[in-house]
């Protein structure tokens, strides 16, 4: 059995992971097994990803005999893997050699940490508008203070990284039942984790995510725009569920708890939609008096 568990979920990826998948062909950290879910594509990302697995024992494919949803196919992943450790990674996205082995590394050695995170680059596909996040420097106490700041800090991509699967396997399905949203899902599979200081990082590695930002991207983002009634949909479930992560907490300090939830709306406001787009968004649906 190996080491680490690789889940790869995506649907008409075909143009961008063949990288992906050499990217993690590559890694230093050799005791992988790495489990692409083929989420019933329409274009050759299943003849890519089974050209990987017929040249490397390490990759196997899953072909869904229909489209299960994004979260859906993440969740088909993580049931697959067989690994006492477990990341996901887009099919877009890329990493330096060194990344398993050295989050690997950093979770074998703390044994109160269920997840370990390296810095992260974030690009369009042509390397522009670059951004670099490198990991908040820890005190190494546990602090209320840091926690928050670790909370409002805290860079999306670090779902990306490695977890303890037996941790993820209990978290994920509760936090989609509470929140079967994509947008912001990933900030509140953290929630509790940052809360609980029970994240390692380093900046000794790299994850490097690719932004699309093509005209077709921002066409088909501009079709998709919610409106401002599903956006306030979203804050309120959004809300709902970080409560009752707080609430699933024990242990955790009476002080520590009313604070926090002091704190939601502003964590809302930060991770969701922010309250002034949703009043733009009623404003621009009111009509214009003569």
């Amino acid at each position: 059995m190996a080491r680490v568990s690789i889940g790869l979920p995506v649907y008409n990826g075909g143009e961008l992971l063949a990288e992906s998948l050499e990217c993690l062909r590559a890694q230093t950290f050799v005791d992988i097994e790495v489990i692409v879910s083929d989420n019933a594509s329409s274009d050759d990302t299943r003849a890519i990803a089974e050209d990987f697995a017929a040249r490397d024992p390490r990759f196997r494919v899953i072909s869904q005999p229909k489209n299960l949803g994004a979260v859906g196919n993440f969740l088909a992943t993580l049931e697959a893997a067989t690994a006492p450790c477990f990341m996901w990674r887009a099919h877009d996205d890329l990493s330096d050699v060194n990344y398993v082995e050295t989050l690997y590394r950093l979770l074998s050695e703390a044994p109160e940490a269920v997840l370990a995170v390296g810095r992260v680059a974030s690009a369009d596909l042509d390397g522009n508008k670059a951004r670099r996040r490198d990991f908040p420097s820890m005190s190494g106490q546990a602090s209320y203070r840091e926690s928050v700041r670790l909370l409002f800090s805290a860079h999306p991509s670090w779902y990306y990284g490695l977890w303890r699967i037996g941790y993820l396997r209990e978290a994920f399905p509760r936090v989609v039942a509470a929140y079967p949203y994509p947008w912001a899902q990933d900030h509140l599979l953290l929630f509790q984790v940052l809360l609980r200081r029970a994240i390692v990082g380093t900046d000794e590695t790299t994850f490097r995510q690719r932004l699309r930002r093509t005209k077709r991207d921002k066409a088909r983002r501009r079709r998709e725009a919610v409106s401002p009634q599903f956006r306030v949909e979203q804050r309120r479930a959004f809300r709902k569920a970080c409560l009752a992560e707080l609430e699933a907490m024990t242990g955790l300090p009476t002080s520590e708890r009313l604070l926090t939830r002091a704190l939601l709306p502003f964590y809302v406001n930060k991770r969701v939609h922010r309250l002034s787009k949703v009043i733009k968004g009623y404003l621009r649906q009111t009509p214009a008096r003569n």
